[in-house]
């Protein structure tokens, strides 16, 4: 084989990532590389005449092909950041997005004292990354994810296992609340919210790679706020707080959902794009309370 440069390897990657329609070419081509060699940003670029081993190289090209494909960076190399912490993901669950964060965001604003002993459940949990990352930031609470995925469960319990200690989390199969029998301090929940005939024109990286099950929110988008929201109002404690995602103009008629099962929107946070991206909710008697 030609000796080729981190360089050269590098420029050609790009090229062939552009050339799939990959609009991150140049970056996922860096990342790739530096996944294969195990270096940094910094050791890349200092050492950019440096000849790849062909070992290495061969596995760099193979996972460039991967991505000129349309195959998620998260699938390739197996983690996405989300928070603070770097996450395993799988094609089983859906890819932690910046977006959600914003659900962290809002439950840190509205649950301020981060020393009391709560609970949480995480509707609908996928890779765990919400329940998660809500118990490193709550150190003596406790909590549970739920999901209908086995797959996705697994995933969920390798990062709590890398990322919590023991007895912090637990993990459920279930159809959202059906296996719950307690109320809790906090919900979470990323729900399916596409509506279905939409998903086939989402970027390939969606539609071909992530779970329908995570995606598909029936014909109107509604369907899991419709399955849920009787469900938070019989789990969540009195006073208690959950914060769902939304998708893009839906925070009108989720409102409405939630007003028809005696819950009320305390709060409608945006996303860094300024959509709506997060509904948090309360029980109705918290109005007459205050």
């Amino acid at each position: 084989m030609k000796e080729i440069t981190i360089q050269a390897a590098l420029q050609g990657a790009t090229f062939r990532l552009k050339s799939a329609g990959v609009e991150t070419a140049a970056l996922d081509a860096r990342l790739l590389l530096q996944a294969a060699m195990d270096m940094d940003h910094a050791t890349i670029i200092r050492d950019s005449h440096l000849v790849i081993p062909a070992a290495q190289y061969d596995v760099f090209m193979r996972n460039v092909e991967r991505r000129a494909a349309r195959e998620p960076m998260s699938h390739i190399l197996g983690t996405r950041d989300f928070w603070k912490d770097s996450f395993y993901v799988s094609r089983d669950v859906l890819t932690p997005r910046p977006d959600s964060e914003t659900l962290i965001e809002a439950m840190l604003d509205i649950v301020p004292d981060k020393n009391a002993h709560y609970t949480i459940a995480d509707l609908g949990t996928g890779s765990g990354c919400l329940l998660i990352s809500l118990l490193r930031e709550y150190p003596n609470a406790r909590g549970v994810g739920v999901d209908a995925s086995e797959a996705a469960l697994a995933i969920a319990k390798k990062n709590a296992e890398n990322l919590l200690s023991s007895g912090r989390a637990e993990f459920l199969s279930s159809d959202w609340c059906s296996a719950l029998q307690t109320r809790f301090d906090m919900i979470i929940s990323n729900p399916p919210y596409i509506v279905e005939n939409e998903i086939s024109t989402l970027a390939p990286e969606v539609k071909k790679h992530e779970p329908w099950l995570a995606l598909c929110g029936g014909k109107d988008g509604l369907r899991a706020y419709c399955q849920l929201m009787p469900q938070i109002q019989k789990h969540l404690a009195p006073h208690g707080v959950a914060v769902l995602e939304l998708g893009q103009k839906q925070a009108q008629v989720v409102t409405n959902i939630a007003s028809d099962h005696a819950l009320i929107v305390s709060d409608i946070r945006c996303d860094l794009a300024g959509i709506e991206r997060a509904i948090v909710l309360k029980h109705a008697q918290e109005r007459s309370e205050t």
